[in-house]
Parts: C-alpha cells; sequence; structure tokens
C-alpha cells in the first residue's frame, strides 16, 4: 500500500516501537517509498537499537548510486 502512494506521489508516514524491523523487514521498509517513519523510544535495548539499526543500513544504502543502478538490471 505504501508503494502505491509513493509511486502516485501521496506523502506516506507511519509510527513503530520498531519491535520487528529486522534487516529484511527494514529493507522492505525503506525499498517501499515511505517518506516519514517515527520511531517511538520506550527505553533502549539491544533489540531497538538493531531494529534501528538496519533502517539506517538499508536508507544510506537505498539512497546510494550504485543500487538503483542493480535494481535497474
Amino acid at each position: 500500500m505504501v508503494k502505491y502512494a509513493s509511486d502516485k506521489k501521496i506523502y506516506t508516514a507511519t509510527s513503530t516501537n520498531a519491535h520487528y524491523l529486522h534487516d529484511e523487514a527494514a529493507k522492505k521498509t525503506v525499498e517501499s517509498g515511505l517518506d516519514r517513519l517515527i520511531i517511538s523510544i520506550d527505553g533502549t535495548s539491544r533489540m531497538f537499537t538493531s531494529s534501528t539499526a538496519w533502517v539506517v543500513i538499508w536508507k544510506k544504502y537505498w539512497r546510494a548510486p550504485k543500487y538503483h543502478e542493480w535494481k535497474k538490471n
């Protein structure tokens, strides 16, 4: 649904506690074209820092020009 909205130039945003943002979920979230991801912090734990780290990693990777060239092929 986010991908569809993004393709139609509709602003998208959501919030999460990042509990389920493992590597693959973080990648899909970034690739969906989501404009804003709000992560609620109720305390820090290893799980929280790991989940948010995946989002940051995939966002940086997704912005890289080489990533877009790879996706085209």
